[in-house]
């Protein structure tokens, strides 16, 4: 596993890593950099920090979470069965490798980039405060509005839940 952060102003603290056979768990302190995670595989991974954006790459656990009081979060080549983003304020941008069994997305400000395979199926529920929904996806709707979308994809077998305070939700297929 690797772990960095870029600060982009004065940061007097470090970023604490611990790694287990079954579990990595990320904590960052209340400074404003960019932090990096790269190539965890195991069980669990939960990243959080106060400020500053999180970025992760090339993850393979069951669980992951992420929580920004204060930036966005951009994840790409990730493999996860339940997934949970929480951006305080600022974007999330994830792209999911493999299909998950639970994916819980919540920005208070900014928009969502949600990838998926092609094969994903689930139930969907995704709330926007001000923003539009796009979907790669064909979804029977149970409920459509100009800020709601709730429904399913393929099989709904899995459950999707994103809210976005302010900012757009886009599903796309991978």
């Amino acid at each position: 596993m690797n772990v960095g952060y870029s600060p982009q102003t004065r940061a007097d603290s470090t970023a604490i890593a611990k790694s287990f056979a079954w579990q990595a768990r990320v904590e960052f302190p209340e400074i404003t950099p960019v932090f990096t995670v790269d190539g965890v595989v195991g069980q669990d991974l939960r990243m959080d920090t106060g400020s500053g954006s999180l970025t992760a790459a090339n993850i393979d656990v069951k669980t992951l979470k992420a929580d920004v009081g204060s930036g966005g979060i951009r994840l790409s080549r990730i493999k996860a069965s339940r997934v949970n983003l929480d951006a305080g304020s600022g974007g999330i941008d994830v792209d999911l490798l493999s299909v998950v069994d639970e994916l819980t997305v919540d920005t208070g400000s900014g928009g969502a980039t949600i990838r998926l395979p092609a094969a994903q199926g689930a139930d969907v529920d995704i709330e926007t405060g001000s923003g539009g929904i796009q979907s790669d996806f064909p979804v029977t709707t149970s409920r459509f509005g100009q800020h709601t979308l709730r429904g399913k994809i393929g099989d709904g077998r899995a459950r999707i839940r994103i809210e976005a305070g302010s900012g757009s939700v886009r599903l796309l297929k991978n």
